[in-house]
C-alpha cells in the first residue's frame, strides 16, 4: 500500500526501505508465511514465476549455497517483498517512498508499483546469474588470481570518506558503495584488494562475497542486464523510488529502469539516500534490514524493522 505524494516530508510520511546482499540467512521469512497467508502468497508466487521451490532456497540451503549470487538476489527479493505485503496488506500502513540497498532496489520497484512481482523476481534471478558470470569467478575468500573482491573500510566523518573515495583508484579499485560517513566498500581484482586491506588494517574487513560488484568488472554483462530490462514490462509508479546511483527523486518506468541498470555497475550511494531520507518522520526497514538500519545511527526519525517477528501493528 502507498501514501500520497503530496506528504512527502514531514512527521506523517513514511519511507520504505530494501537490503541488499550480505543480509541473507537461511529461514528468513519463514515464520511471517506461517502467521500471515499474504507473505505465504509471496513465496507461491516467486516460485511459480521461476519454476523452482523458493522457500527451499531461502530455507533450507547452506549458507554457502543461500550465499551464491544468483540464489541470494531471489531469497531476498522473496523474503523483502513478503515483509512488504505484511506490513501493508495486514498492518495497513502506507508508504510515500521507497529505496533499495543494490538488489534491494528491485524490491523497492516492485514494492513502488513499477513492476509486477512475477517479472521482478525473473529479473532479480537473471540479476543473479549475471553478476555471478562476469569474469573473475572464484571460490569465496581465496586468492584465486584474477578474481574480483570487495572491501568494506570504516572511515570518520565526510573529510576521510571523501579522501577514500577520491584515492581508491590508485589501488586499482572502483568505489562500490558509500554506506553514509562511516563506511566505503571497495571493489575490483583480487590482488589489489589485498593490498588495500594491508594499507588499511584493521579499519577494513575483506566481504565473503565471490566477485567484485559494483565495479568494472561488471563491465561485460551490462549489455545483457540492459535487454533484460528493455523486455521487462516496467510502468509508472505509485509512489517515488528514491535513487541510489544518483541523488534524485526517481517516478517514471524509465528512470526506474535506468537506475536498475546501473545499479550494477556504479556504487551505491546510500549516503544520498539516507539524506533524502531525512524529510520523511517513519523509517521502515522491510525483510532482513537490520544491518542496513545499522548503517544511520543517532537519527531522530521513528524507526521499525519488519522481519520474522512482526505481529502486523501499525507504524
Amino acid at each position: 500500500m502507498t501514501g500520497n505524494e503530496d506528504l512527502w516530508g514531514g512527521l506523517e510520511s513514511t519511507v520504505a526501505m530494501f537490503p541488499g546482499q550480505g543480509s541473507q540467512r537461511p529461514g528468513m521469512g519463514k515464520a511471517l508465511t506461517r502467521n500471515f497467508q499474504v507473505a505465504d502468497d509471496v513465496f507461491d508466487e516467486c516460485s511459480d514465476a521461476l519454476g523452482i521451490d523458493v522457500r527451499e532456497l531461502a530455507w533450507d540451503s547452506a549458507p554457502e549455497q543461500l550465499g551464491k549470487t544468483e540464489n541470494t538476489q531471489v531469497a531476498l527479493v522473496a523474503a523483502s517483498i513478503a515483509a512488504w505485503r505484511v506490513w501493508t496488506q495486514v498492518g495497513g500502513n502506507l508508504a510515500h517512498a521507497v529505496a533499495g540497498h543494490s538488489i534491494g532496489a528491485l524490491s523497492a520497484a516492485i514494492a513502488g508499483g513499477y513492476i509486477p512481482l512475477a517479472d521482478g523476481i525473473k529479473l532479480a534471478r537473471r540479476r543473479g546469474h549475471l553478476m555471478a558470470s562476469a569474469p573473475g569467478r572464484g571460490h569465496q575468500m581465496t586468492s584465486a588470481p584474477g578474481r574480483g573482491s570487495m572491501l568494506a573500510v570504516a572511515v570518520r566523518g565526510e573529510e576521510q570518506r571523501d579522501g577514500l573515495i577520491a584515492s581508491a583508484a590508485t589501488f586499482g579499485l572502483d568505489v562500490a558503495a558509500v554506506n553514509g560517513e562511516r563506511q566505503i566498500v571497495l571493489s575490483g581484482p583480487i590482488n589489489d584488494i589485498e593490498d588495500a586491506r594491508k594499507h588499511f588494517g584493521a579499519k577494513s574487513t575483506q566481504l565473503n562475497v565471490s566477485h567484485g560488484f559494483h565495479s568494472r568488472l561488471m563491465d561485460p554483462v551490462m549489455g545483457e542486464w540492459q535487454e533484460l530490462l528493455r523486455h521487462a514490462p516496467f510502468r509508472d509508479g505509485d509512489v517515488p523510488l528514491l535513487g541510489s546511483t544518483s541523488p534524485r527523486r526517481l517516478r517514471t518506468a524509465m528512470e526506474v529502469s535506468n537506475e536498475l541498470y546501473f545499479g550494477i555497475r556504479q556504487p551505491v550511494r546510500w549516503d544520498q539516500v539516507l539524506q533524502s531520507a531525512d524529510s520523511f518522520g517513519t523509517w521502515v526497514y522491510l525483510g532482513t534490514a537490520k544491518s542496513l538500519s545499522r548503517l544511520r545511527r543517532n537519527q531522530t526519525q521513528t524507526v521499525q524493522i519488519v522481519e520474522d517477528t512482526y505481529v502486523g501493528r501499525r507504524t
